[in-house]
């Protein structure tokens, strides 16, 4: 085990180094175009291909039984579907930086990724919605299948759809690792998560690196693959919970779609009227980050010392409701972008701005304020 963390720790910091140089080789830059990308100069989408090479470096190593006595997978048919439908949604992601996949042809693309890979994993499938605050059990077997398919479709697009500052799907990912650390569940898997994302970070903090639909798309299934796995294997995880942890990317992805198709628009169409880009109108890239992401810690925190996770969900939904309106009610209109520009995968100009750490109760308290206000 010692043997798998220093190398790697090695792997990283090699990564870290050569970061423009795979940039270089792949050619896989975000460029400024002054309608959306607002950064100064183009960078590395490398955030994306620095996740699956670590996911991969512990796939060989599990592959090759260095962790046979921690039954991490129940078989190798388990360990490679999972490692293939990671590189495929890897692999969408990627090509999306690349060429711009039009939305409806990506989702028809995950259709055919999930639908297979949630076949082979019937262990996927969930069969009754649990609760915390209930002990009865709601039965959906007979649409188990198809709610399994519209969570993780939900989550990879939530995400997808936060990733839109430097540092906030970093840290929110980090975040979930942590959780799953804390269960003891997949315990090397998410170790390696959180050595990636970390060195992710001290790049992305630079403005040397963004994830991309890459790393959103490959992160999301990776944490909505576990989410269900961990949900239906055992009681430390309820619907509830997971909806907690969620609260931010769903709640902004459920009012945008709703806007959207009111407006009579795509849904997956891009505009500048997510939760981060509202609050980069009146606050620095480092106070969004602090805003949303306290937004969601602060609930989970309260969900381990009280119980009642009903109550905190609502206190939570209450407050990103009344977040969300405030900002909202004085943005300017949503802008609709060409079909050739994926909103996912470029930060704002605030984001392109790197942010200094500080100011960390301040920040908090002047977006209370202005909740209250």
């Amino acid at each position: 085990m010692i043997i798998y963390f220093i190398s790697l720790l090695l792997l990283n910091y090699v990564l870290l180094n050569f970061n423009n140089t795979i940039a270089y080789k792949l050619n896989i830059f975000d460029s400024p175009d002054k309608l959306r990308k607002f950064h100064k100069e183009k960078t590395p989408i490398t955030g994306g291909i620095i996740i699956f090479i670590n996911i991969f470096f512990f796939y060989l190593f599990n592959y090759f039984g260095f962790f046979d006595n921690m039954n991490l997978f129940n078989d190798k048919l388990e360990l490679n579907v999972f490692i293939f439908s990671c590189f495929l949604i890897f692999l969408l992601g990627f090509v999306d930086d690349k060429i711009n996949i039009s939305a409806n042809k990506k989702f028809l693309i995950l259709l055919i990724i999930l639908i297979p890979t949630i076949v082979f994993q019937d262990f996927l499938v969930i069969e009754n919605i649990k609760l915390s605050f209930s002990e009865k059990q709601f039965n959906i077997d007979g649409i188990g299948f198809f709610w399994s398919l519209l969570c993780l479709l939900l989550f990879i697009n939530a995400l997808n759809m936060f990733d839109g500052i430097n540092l906030q799907v970093g840290i929110y990912s980090l975040i979930i690792s942590i959780f799953f650390v804390f269960k003891n569940y997949y315990l090397v898997l998410f170790i390696t998560l959180i050595v990636s994302i970390i060195f992710f970070l001290i790049l992305n903090s630079k403005n040397k690196s963004f994830l991309g639909d890459g790393g959103s798309y490959l992160l999301a299934y990776i944490f909505g693959y576990f989410f269900i796995k961990l949900y239906n294997e055992s009681d430390l995880l309820n619907a509830d919970k997971i909806v907690l942890f969620m609260i931010i990317p769903g709640l902004d992805l459920m009012r945008l779609f709703t806007v959207r198709i009111i407006a009579g628009k795509n849904p997956f169409s891009s505009d500048r009227n997510h939760l981060h880009h509202l609050l980069l109108k009146k606050f620095s890239s480092l106070k969004t980050v602090i805003a949303t992401q306290a937004l969601i810690i602060l609930p989970l925190l309260l969900s381990f010392i009280y119980n009642e996770i009903a109550i905190l969900l609502l206190i939570s939904l209450s407050c990103s409701a009344v977040l969300m309106r405030l900002f909202s009610r004085n943005c300017l209109p949503p802008v609709t972008l060409p079909a050739n520009v994926n909103p996912a995968t470029t930060p704002s100009a605030a984001a392109s701005a790197t942010p200094s750490i500080g100011s960390l109760s301040s920040a908090i308290f002047c977006t209370i304020c202005s909740c209250i206000d």
